[in-house]
């Protein structure tokens, strides 16, 4: 069980801000890092919690996301219709072509690559180097 002073309860009473984590940790990165995390929340929750880790970003500091995610809607559908028995109807996998706007129009420069049938790594910048 955690104690108190655990990063789980510190978080809790923190409002889950990434600036009051860690005690020790810097409040501004090079890189911030997810690994098969962001599916788990859907598009427009994705959206705010880049724009809030990108206030943590040192200048020209990047978000790298690596994540079930798709190139589009189609190949996710395709990919939920085959695994339909095995898919997790709560989670929200990306489907890169409705989110890429969206992170534009927040100012954001996307490169994607898929990697897997259903895997690919975003890299996030700011355009303004901010």
């Amino acid at each position: 069980m955690a104690g108190e002073g655990e990063p789980a309860q510190r978080a809790s009473r923190a409002g889950g801000s990434p600036r009051r984590l860690g005690g020790g940790l810097p409040d501004r990165f090079d890189r911030i890092v997810s690994a098969y995390v962001f599916h788990e929340f859907d598009d427009s929750l994705k959206l705010r919690l880049i724009e809030d880790l990108a206030g943590h970003l040192d200048d020209g500091g990047r978000i790298v996301i690596g994540d079930v995610s798709f190139p589009n809607e189609a190949a996710r559908a395709v990919c939920h219709q085959k695994w339909r028995t095995a898919w997790d109807e709560d989670e929200h996998c990306w489907a890169v072509g409705p989110i890429r706007p969206a992170l534009e129009d927040a100012g954001f420069a996307v490169t994607y690559e898929q990697v897997s049938f259903c895997g690919g790594v975003f890299s996030l910048r700011r355009r303004d180097g901010l």
